[in-house]
């Protein structure tokens, strides 16, 4: 009677049982495949000598290459290393470089399977540590910011199985991931998440890290990348009369945002979100000869901070009263404001969060307005895009959803109620922070949408929401603009 059940029904009746089901395998050769099904799918794997080994016989049959969907691979944290803090840290590097190169070494066989047995496997590849705390106290050194490294390695033996890589609690350095990105050839969704950016008081680690992502971005190939998703841990400094490190070459240039325009070029690429990397305008440089980035591009999601990487600000105030506060956010009197005596404060102050003086929240025309511009004559050239999504942390948010898609019809952070037609594009900018001083105030005072930004979208059919000081504003194809009352208005 088992014997004749559809496999979709015994795997259900497998997967309701508790492990292990080695004695379930035994029953017969069909139970065993799908018993395998099952165990295989999913498999966690330490660097260990004797793990890899094991892992190397489970995996010797081509048939079972191919059921495994997830590889979890833990870096175990070497034994403590009594010296120099520069010795240990090579210590770090070489273990984990021996780590990634045997597990490569394992991948690598797997590259002829296809001929093998007509299917290739398809593989998503997590690397973490298996001790978090002993990486993370290397990694948290608050004067190197250590990221680990690969010790004398260039190069990696191919693994064409892993279609999806993504690093967990474990910092790698751009140049190391390079390297293991080189390595994955076939990769089509890459998440990458760097903690640890280095404080600003150490500008000179801050700008080589900088470079370095810079550089692993131009160098990788990425012809088979769909998803791309990087996590740049950092933040605006909360002092807003601090001046932002500038970051820009010799000649003028943003490397990282070069980089970025290059990625937003790729062929295959359908989904792209970062965050925390502050970019310029150049990110949205169009090419002279196709006048579109990406075709192909489906999904946009940036999260940019406030700052810009010539050492300005995308924004400035609309308060003429602002107010100090200390760590706790408490107003604090100029009279009061003496130097910090503990180091946590003097450093916090180094690094531009203290004392917190946080009133950046009113476009700065000079620098908002080219990236507004870039922006919105770059989106409406890629023609599969479905929806963009730009973000200023706690300052504004501007959406797009192009011609025939629905979008959400209520503004985010005033309930206004916008119009319900999706027959043309619509971009909805909301700058929630920014006060609107005046209440019968029927159009935006101070800082406007560019003219050109305005007339770019009108004649590519795109209609404009944009809110601030919780009113919102409509600009129409036919070029009027209409003034949206609140809903909590009567």
């Amino acid at each position: 009677m088992m014997d004749t059940l559809p496999g979709e029904i015994l795997l259900n009746i497998l997967s309701k049982i508790d492990s292990p089901l080695a004695p379930c395998a035994s029953v017969s050769r069909r139970y065993q495949w799908h018993v395998e099904i099952i165990t295989f799918a999913s498999i966690k794997l330490d660097s260990s000598e004797e793990s890899l080994e094991a892992f190397s016989k489970i995996f010797t049959h081509t048939r079972r290459r191919c059921l495994l969907k997830e590889l979890i691979f833990e870096v175990e944290a070497p034994g403590r290393f009594r010296g120099k803090v520069t010795d240990r840290k090579k210590f770090h590097d070489k273990h984990f470089s021996s780590a990634i190169h045997a597990l490569f070494t394992q991948l690598h066989k797997w590259n002829s399977t296809f001929q093998e047995s007509k299917r290739a496997p398809s593989v998503n590849l997590s690397i973490s540590p298996k001790s978090r705390w002993s990486y993370r106290r290397i990694n948290g050194d608050r004067r190197s910011c250590k990221h680990v490294k690969l010790d004398n390695i260039v190069s990696l033996p191919s693994a064409t199985c892993v279609k999806k890589f993504k690093s967990i609690g474990l910092n790698i350095h751009p140049r190391a991931m390079a390297v293991i990105c080189r390595a994955l050839s076939c990769m089509e969704h890459l998440i990458w998440k760097l903690n640890d950016v280095p404080p600003r008081r150490l500008a000179a680690a801050r700008t080589s890290l900088r470079q370095s992502i810079a550089s692993a971005l131009l160098d990788i190939d990425f012809s088979s990348l769909e998803v791309l998703e990087i996590c740049y841990a950092d933040h605006d400094p909360m002092n807003h009369d601090w001046t932002p490190e500038n970051v820009l070459d010799g000649y003028g240039n943003d490397r990282l945002s070069i980089a970025v325009n290059r990625i937003l070029k790729l062929p295959k690429l359908k989904r792209l979100n970062l965050q925390g990397l502050t970019l310029s305008p150049t990110v949205f440089r169009l090419d002279d000869k196709s006048k579109n980035l990406s075709t192909s591009l489906e999904y946009l999601e940036l999260s940019v901070p406030k700052s810009t990487p010539a050492g300005s600000w995308y924004f400035a105030t609309d308060d003429p009263f602002p107010v100090y506060r200390d760590r706790y956010g408490r107003p604090l009197h100029l009279s009061n404001m003496a130097v910090p005596r503990d180091m946590e404060s003097r450093h916090q102050t180094q690094d531009g969060d203290l004392p917190r003086f946080e009133y950046r929240c009113s476009p700065e025309p000079t620098t908002i307005d080219p990236f507004l511009i870039a922006m919105g004559r770059a989106v409406v050239g890629m023609p599969a895009l479905k929806e963009t999504c730009c973000i200023f942390p706690d300052v504004a948010r501007i959406v797009y959803y192009p011609a025939g898609r629905e979008g959400p019809h209520v503004s985010t952070y005033e309930e206004t109620v916008l119009p319900t037609s999706v027959t043309y594009g619509r971009w909805i900018m909301d700058f929630h922070k920014e006060r609107c001083y005046g209440k019968d105030a029927t159009y935006p005072t101070g800082w406007e949408l560019p003219k050109e930004l305005v007339e770019l979208l009108h004649a590519t059919g795109n209609a404009i929401l944009l809110t601030r000081g919780g009113r919102t504003w409509e600009y129409t194809p036919n070029e009027s603009v209409r003034f949206l009352k609140p809903a909590t208005e009567s």
